[in-house]
């Protein structure tokens, strides 16, 4: 059966959630690792700006943000795991490429 979701909302898990939030767009400027960013378009849970802001404001220079347009909030267990694969196995040897070029 697929997962069906959360059968409690945790108010401890928020606030971590929260506090984790705040601590990441403190030291954003600090993160210049390879990012790959998928946001679902149907996404009804999180705001989709969300995803944009931070690729904008994320300094990596290898990043990416790819938008699933037959997705909602859990990308992974929705409708296009073939496409998220696929782009991920890109993005990584990408990546390789770009790290082993002369």
């Amino acid at each position: 059966m697929p997962w069906q979701g959360y059968t409690v909302r945790s108010v401890r898990a928020v606030n971590q959630l929260r506090l984790f939030q705040k601590h990441i767009w403190r030291h954003l400027s600090e993160i210049h690792q390879p990012t790959l960013i998928m946001q679902g378009e149907l996404d009804q849970t999180i705001d989709p700006q969300g995803a944009n802001l931070l690729y904008q404001e994320l300094p990596s220079t290898a990043k990416e943000l790819i938008w699933l347009d037959d997705s909602t909030h859990c990308i992974i267990l929705d409708r296009q795991l073939d496409v998220i694969c696929q782009k991920t196995a890109q993005f990584i040897q990408s990546i390789l490429e770009e790290e082993n070029a002369p």
